[in-house]
């Protein structure tokens, strides 16, 4: 068994990687235990921002005390210098994942099996 400080240790590693990752990549997805998710089909749709910074440091902060939400999964990714997190969700009907982003007022969705970015 950890104790606390390991645990919370463990996830600040587990957050610099995310960062990491995103700095490499643009962008990762990711569970509530900061496990990146490999997704290959249907639409991610971003149902609520969590936050957007161009502080690390906050983006680690918010990492580390991220909910779990059944059902759900998370979104990390770098556009012109900014890191927005959000909560997102995966649809395999391309329509319905357009409505649901219009529905959260969002400019775009993610296709998974093209690995593009779908403007709505």
């Amino acid at each position: 068994m950890h104790d606390l400080s390991t645990i919370i240790e463990k996830n600040k590693s587990k957050a610099r990687k995310l960062i990491d990752l995103t700095l490499n990549n643009g962008g990762v997805s990711f569970n509530h235990g900061l496990n990146p998710l490999k997704i290959n089909k249907g639409f991610t749709v971003s149902i609520k921002s969590i936050i957007e910074t161009k502080d690390i440091q906050e983006i680690e902060k918010q990492l580390n005390k991220l909910p779990y939400f059944n059902g759900y999964f998370y979104g990390l990714w770098l556009n012109k210098g900014i890191y927005y997190l959000d909560i997102n969700t995966n649809i395999n009907d391309r329509k319905e994942a357009i409505e649901t982003g219009k529905l959260h007022k969002q400019i775009s969705i993610f296709d998974e099996a093209n690995k593009t970015e779908v403007k709505i």
